[in-house]
């Protein structure tokens, strides 16, 4: 039963942003037919994408690579749908700007959007045999609910002290050690988290 708590967690956020970016879409679509109320439209399709970046915080570095090339493509053709679409981006940014001015009260980072980026990568960069880039709460290695490699457990006995955002740092640093002296093992470890 625990274990299938747990698994009703982990896709409960997946879950949830599949409804978030299906809203986004829906108003999205209605907001660039140009229907009468298209500024409701635009209103929606906003706190539906700021929602969504607040479940995965991924989208919101997705978010801005979407208002840079939405911009260019505006540039180059002056297309009306660009301009709503830039709106509705810049519109779920604002509804995010709260969430981003408490975490820099915290850290002292701008655009500091979470704290597990460097976590996550260093498990998808773990050398060992037999792991498949899996995500695994520090907690969890410290206290063995999920059997891992030995030097996991070593590299995280250092980190009981750290704060969260130095846990993050510290993981992201030996992970890009990770990323270069086996590349082969990110590569794949990444398409057995995409399959």
């Amino acid at each position: 039963p625990l274990f299938l708590l747990r698994g009703i967690f982990q896709l409960w956020p997946e879950l949830l942003c599949g409804f978030l970016l299906m809203g986004f879409s829906y108003y999205l679509l209605k907001a660039t037919e140009s229907e009468p109320n298209w500024t409701k439209s635009i209103l929606f399709s906003a706190l539906f994408l700021g929602a969504a970046i607040m479940v995965k915080f991924i989208y919101g570095y997705v978010l801005f690579a979407g208002i840079f090339f939405t911009f260019l493509h505006w540039v180059f053709t002056r297309d009306s749908r660009s301009a709503i679409l830039i709106r509705i981006l810049a519109a779920g940014f604002i509804i995010c700007i709260p969430y981003l001015m408490y975490t820099y009260s915290l850290t002292g980072r701008t655009m500091y959007w979470g704290n597990n980026g460097g976590t996550q990568l260093y498990w998808m960069t773990a050398p060992y045999e037999g792991e498949w880039g899996n995500w695994v709460s520090i907690p969890h290695v410290y206290q063995g609910v999920v059997p891992v490699h030995e030097g996991h457990k070593e590299f995280h006995a250092q980190m009981e002290s750290l704060t969260f955002t130095e846990q993050d740092d510290l993981n992201a640093e030996k992970a890009m050690e990770q990323l270069k002296a086996h590349p082969e093992d990110y590569l794949k470890q990444w398409i057995a988290n995409e399959c």
